[in-house]
């Protein structure tokens, strides 16, 4: 349990500072969620591979395999 806790505080702080230090992974420029893809979305905007959603989830593989 105490490892769970652990593993979950980490990916916790990574993820707050990330989106403190770059929004843009979450967000467009005009506030709205940014849309995963290639290409550009209905607004114009450019659709981004590497959205938050994909960063949390790599920051949780690397922290399991890493975090003892």
């Amino acid at each position: 349990m105490e490892l769970l806790l652990k593993k979950a505080l980490y990916v916790a702080i990574l993820v707050a500072i990330v989106y403190l230090l770059k929004p843009g992974l979450a967000f467009k420029p005009n506030g709205q969620h940014r849309e995963y893809g290639v290409g550009v979305d209905s607004q114009g905007y450019k659709k981004s591979v590497y959205t938050m959603f994909t960063f949390v989830v790599v920051i949780v593989v690397l922290v399991n395999k890493y975090i003892q």
